[in-house]
């Protein structure tokens, strides 16, 4: 079977006007419009450097935000697991833990699309600020919780009222006008954030965590004891709340809108708007057209008001500035992912009157879950991606509970083991630009791709070597060989693993156009989620079954089966990487 190929369209100078209320026309507009776009290769002024580096650093703090509000939770998930549930223990506790961690990602999940059609609509800052708001009520009512249910409803829905991750990926693309210097510059800084993240958020979240316990004599704590020991958990949750505080502040202030205006909906009239599109599915799912007040039919997933007659004067469908903000069905259908979010660089508007060139909207390009699959290079990529979003997340949740276990691990406390994860996050931060630019430069994108994803998870395996060089005194929970020996691993653990992901975002991007980018890196989110969502929960079911009774073996040899498990992981994503071939950005799916 092949596909007759769909030509390219990469127009980031010019806005496309579809016309398709028209029942006579299947034809979409271009009119040519100023920008002030910027070349491929075009040296962008100092003034240009200058506002791009004040919104990616923004960008860069809201990224932050973000890894603190997901990985803050690690180091002390298992102590609340044990806190709520009488039968819960150190060496069981994993799989309780890690429906704790995961859950924010399967929330997240779940309202990926809507996300993606809010920031399509009204607007990338919408989504953020939306964000940022919602993410600060729910941490604190995370934090505030008193039994094991609520904290997961809680955590659920910190994940279902964020997209942090998926918006601040489009806005970093699209504020470099279309240069790649830029672009590369503004994606290497944004995601390096994902692990300088881990120098100070387990450990501030560790330090916080349970202060009664951690800190029985000191003033403050005595003195808010009442308050502590009934929350022993709000504290590192009142840390995410500022630094979303702090994430507004920067979006307000340095961060512009990147969807043009003339697509730009007013926010006032999404209640509206959720009005029209509940009907038209009530409508669909009915299969009639008149209750009360008549249903309209739908014409690929949307009201159709051109069947409506004699519409009254004051009629929204009247409204040019209704018209101007409600998307396309050509640009809507492809927003099927979770990042909906990052649109092509042209826009949908109706323009049924323009004297401009008309062309053909079958040549529109539009990239399917069907045309990723039997692109088996870009297929690859992704899985390449999702694979290793898995086993990072099962690691990420799989050390710490290795870290609390007194039989199969070191039996650390919350401080000790956020003290080991930001000792690790200053190598990363010393090493990692050095090591990154070193290997790139010296291999190239796709050798450094192949050589982050040996030297990263697979690593993992010497982990319970600590158990060995752990001869603690009696004022110490560890000993300062094993304490370096495990902060070492984990820094090579974060340094090539931020090499894999910036790498492999770099050639996936590069196998499709700009006009089929945003979607990509939508179905590339949507799966990554997915991942990261089972990865907690799929850790905290290895840890506790191999720690346990499970194997009939001892627990320090379980320690061992279960890294080894995320080891091999690893290098299954190593070999699907051998597989990957470069493309070149020109290629139509």
């Amino acid at each position: 079977h092949k596909r007759r190929p769909t030509p390219s369209i990469e127009m980031p100078s010019k806005q496309i006007i579809d016309d398709s209320d028209s029942a006579t026309s299947s034809k979409t507009t271009v009119i040519s419009t100023k920008t002030s776009n910027l070349g491929d290769d075009e040296l962008p002024s100092p003034e240009q450097e200058r506002e791009h580096m004040k919104s990616t650093l923004a960008l860069c703090v809201t990224l932050l935000t973000q890894t603190y509000l997901l990985i803050s939770v690690y180091p002390y998930s298992g102590f609340m697991a044990i806190s709520f549930l009488p039968w819960a223990t150190e060496e069981n506790v994993g799989s309780y833990a890690g429906f704790i961690s995961s859950s924010m990602m399967i929330g997240r999940t779940l309202s990926s699309y809507a996300w993606g059609r809010i920031a399509d609509t009204y607007g990338r800052k919408v989504v953020l600020l939306s964000s940022l708001g919602f993410s600060i009520f729910f941490s604190l009512m995370f934090g505030l919780a008193q039994s094991y249910e609520t904290a997961l409803i809680m955590r659920l829905l910190l994940g279902f009222t964020n997209s942090l991750v998926a918006t601040t990926k489009t806005l970093v693309s699209e504020l470099a006008k279309g240069n790649k210097k830029l672009e590369t510059k503004g994606v290497g800084l944004v995601i390096s954030m994902w692990g300088w993240g881990f120098m100070f958020c387990p450990a501030l979240s560790g330090i916080l965590a349970e202060p009664v316990r951690q800190y029985p004599s000191n003033a403050i704590v005595q003195k808010y004891s009442e308050f502590l020991s009934t929350y022993p958990f709000i504290l590192p949750n009142m840390v995410g709340a500022i630094l979303c505080s702090i994430s507004i502040i920067c979006i307000v202030a340095l961060v512009p809108e990147t969807l043009p205006e003339d697509v730009l909906r007013p926010v006032s009239l999404i209640f509206s708007d959720l009005k029209s599109n509940l009907l038209g599915w009530m409508g669909c799912c009915l299969s009639r057209r008149g209750t009360s007040e008549e249903l309209l039919p739908i014409v690929n997933g949307r009201v159709d008001y051109s069947s409506q007659q004699n519409l009254p004067e004051e009629h929204p469908q009247n409204s040019s500035k209704y018209n101007k903000g409600y998307l396309s069905d050509a640009r809507m259908s492809h927003t099927e992912s979770s990042n909906i979010l990052a649109t092509t660089p042209t826009s949908s508007i109706a323009l049924p009157n323009s004297s401009a060139t008309a062309r053909n909207d079958t040549n529109y390009s539009t990239l399917t879950l069907a045309d990723i699959w039997m692109h088996k290079n870009l297929f690859l990529h992704l899985m390449t991606y999702w694979l290793f979003s898995l086993v990072a997340t099962s690691i990420d949740e799989a050390f710490p509970l290795f870290c609390i276990s007194k039989e199969a691990g070191l039996g650390l406390s919350e401080v000790s083991i956020g003290e080991i994860l930001s000792v690790s996050g200053i190598f990363f931060g010393v090493c990692q630009y050095f090591v990154y630019t070193g290997i790139v430069n010296k291999f190239g994108v796709y050798s450094a791709l192949r050589i982050g994803a040996l030297m990263s998870a697979p690593m993992v395996m010497f982990i319970p070597i600590s158990t060995f060089l752990n001869n603690k005194g009696e004022d110490k929970d560890i000993s300062l060989p094993a304490f370096l020996f495990l902060s070492g691993v984990i820094a090579i653990y974060r340094i090539f693993s931020t090499i894999l992901i910036a790498t492999v975002t770099l050639g996936t991007n590069r196998l499709v156009p700009a006009s089929q980018r945003a979607t990509l890196n939508g179905y590339s989110v949507l799966g990554g989620s997915i991942a990261k969502g089972v990865g907690p929960v799929f850790a905290g079911w290895v840890i506790a079954f191999c720690f346990s009774s499970g194997l009939g073996v001892s627990p320090h040899f379980g320690a061992f089966f279960s890294f080894g498990i995320f080891s091999i992981m690893g290098f299954g994503a190593f070999c699907v990487s051998l597989l990957l071939k470069e493309g070149d950005e020109n290629s139509t799916i």
